[in-house]
């Protein structure tokens, strides 16, 4: 990188990137994105740029950014990038294997946090990072949270998340669909499956579908709701009593879930919406 650019400053530095990423991102992305990877490599805040911006970077320092900004000009997302993510005040490592974390996801821990507390026991499925269930688990730390996932990479990811940040929970490596429980052991199952039809793939963003994990994102136009069919099938004798289950969902399959939960005798629950008015969650129970 440095060959490139006329001086090692960070203001010149600063600017180089954001102009390489002027192409992929709007001049706002591209700002926010080299703040996050001096916050990264640095642990340098918004005013560290500012007051240091004359302070030169070393070979060292300025190779990480080279490295990074080859990832992100071939489309590799910036979480993935550096391998990391933020989700309610955390720091999550991602790779590949697993999901992005993404904002609507907080407000579905959000409500879950809002209405329980004490020693709960808490189904995670389809885990990913583990962030659903290792958020929870530090919001309720008497809680016992089980994460769940098909995907034995993506567990191990999970794993690492748990270690890094001391929190104590279980963990099954197995496929939903095929996937037992003792009958009436969980007050909460909770689950962000994959619902994205196969017919959505050409709209989405090409680093979405290039890099995240398809597994994780999409099913087939034939049977959409294959997992929440499954995981009621599993409520119905793993639930207890006055358990409830809390689903991430996509915005255009509220009036077909309305129906699953009618097929299927549930006369309580409730739609959420999310910050930006959709229909994202939800609860049943």
């Amino acid at each position: 990188m440095n060959n490139y650019i006329p001086n090692n400053r960070v203001s010149t530095i600063r600017h180089y990137l954001k102009v390489e990423l002027l192409p992929l991102y709007d001049s706002r992305e591209s700002e926010q994105i080299v703040k996050e990877l001096f916050h990264h490599f640095l642990n340098w805040t918004a005013t560290d740029l500012i007051i240091r911006k004359e302070q030169g970077l070393s070979e060292s320092e300025i190779l990480l950014f080279h490295h990074t900004l080859k990832k992100l000009k071939q489309g590799v997302p910036l979480q993935y990038a550096i391998g990391k993510s933020h989700f309610m005040g955390l720091d999550f490592h991602v790779s590949p294997a697993v999901l992005i974390p993404r904002p609507e996801t907080e407000e579905l821990v959000r409500l879950i946090t809002a209405t329980h507390q004490g020693p709960l026991r808490i189904l995670d499925v389809g885990t990913g990072s583990g962030c659903i269930g290792l958020a929870l688990k530090k919001e309720l730390p008497h809680a016992a949270v089980t994460l769940l996932d098909a995907s034995a990479e993506a567990l191990e990811v999970a794993k690492e998340n748990a270690i890094r940040m001391q929190l104590e929970v279980d963990f099954v490596h197995a496929d939903i669909l095929h996937y037992r429980s003792e009958a009436e052991h969980w007050d909460i199952i909770v689950s962000n499956p994959p619902y994205i039809p196969l017919s959505d793939k050409s709209s989405m963003a090409p680093n979405v579908v290039k890099h995240e994990p398809h597994m994780a994102l999409f099913v087939t136009d034939q049977n959409p709701l294959i997992f929440y069919e499954r995981l009621l099938q599993i409520a119905r004798m793993a639930l207890k009593p006055q358990g409830k289950i809390y689903f991430e969902i996509h915005e255009r399959m509220s009036d077909s879930l309305q129906k699953l939960c009618k097929d299927y005798g549930i006369q309580q629950f409730k739609f959420h919406r999310d910050l930006q008015g959709k229909e994202r969650m939800l609860v049943i129970g």
